[in-house]
């Protein structure tokens, strides 16, 4: 699946786009957030990921998890 999620977004997204955002808390995707990075070179966001960032954020978790975009890199 996250090979399918990373095709079809790559052809989809227009060059004028900051940032990618994959809605949907039904549609797995996290996989294909770090290699969409990559190939884009812009963020991707997706709305579990932005949820649980939200909460680490709220009780300042020091936390950085890898492998799940750069939302979740360095502070």
């Amino acid at each position: 699946m996250p090979a399918a999620v990373v095709e079809w977004v790559s052809r989809h997204v227009g060059d004028a786009a900051e940032a990618v955002f994959i809605g949907g808390n039904g549609f797995r995707c996290a996989a294909a957030i770090e290699a969409l990075e990559e190939l884009l070179g812009r963020p991707v966001l997706e709305s579990n990921q932005v949820l649980l960032w939200a909460v680490l954020d709220a009780v300042e978790a020091p936390l950085e998890i890898q492998g799940y975009g750069r939302l979740f890199g360095p502070r």
